[in-house]
């Protein structure tokens, strides 16, 4: 819980934490996300934490320089986009030897590949997938119906 006894240590954590994140971004839009898969089932109170945080630093962006807000990824984009900065692009199609999306969640345990490694035969699955579907349905559709003779496969 945050409260008026811990708020500025709290406030002081988030800015060590943005302060730490900043060198790596390009532009003065921190992207800062909260939470994981295993966090936040009460989401009134974290809301309300949160709330009174953002509050808090705001009320003191002279002595800081930052403004925090909540956002969606489209508002962040739009807002990194505005600034006119170049960005480095990567293409599934580059050998960079890396991956899109490395997450540690803990010290030595990284999740590299938990959402793009073999991106292309994933995209070949989803789209054969939905054909599939569609294949399937057609033919309940045709038995339904009788309009075609059944197919073996």
């Amino acid at each position: 819980r945050l409260d008026d006894y811990n708020m500025d240590s709290q406030a002081q954590n988030m800015l060590n934490f943005v302060n730490d994140m900043k060198p790596h971004w390009r532009t003065n839009h921190l992207h800062v996300t909260m939470g994981d898969d295993f966090q936040f089932s009460n989401a009134f109170h974290n809301f309300d934490n949160y709330d009174r945080l953002i509050k808090y630093l705001n009320e003191r962006t002279a002595q800081h320089g930052y403004k925090f807000i909540y956002s969606t990824p489209s508002v962040y984009m739009r807002a990194v986009a505005d600034t006119h900065t170049p960005l480095p692009t990567k293409a599934f199609h580059e050998p960079t030897g890396d991956d899109f999306f490395p997450y540690g969640d803990n010290p030595h345990n990284y999740w590299t590949g938990y959402f793009t490694t073999r991106a292309n035969f994933k995209g070949y699955v989803r789209v054969f997938s939905n054909v599939l579907k569609s294949y399937e349905k057609m033919l309940a559709v045709a038995k339904v119906t009788d309009s075609i003779p059944s197919l073996d496969l």
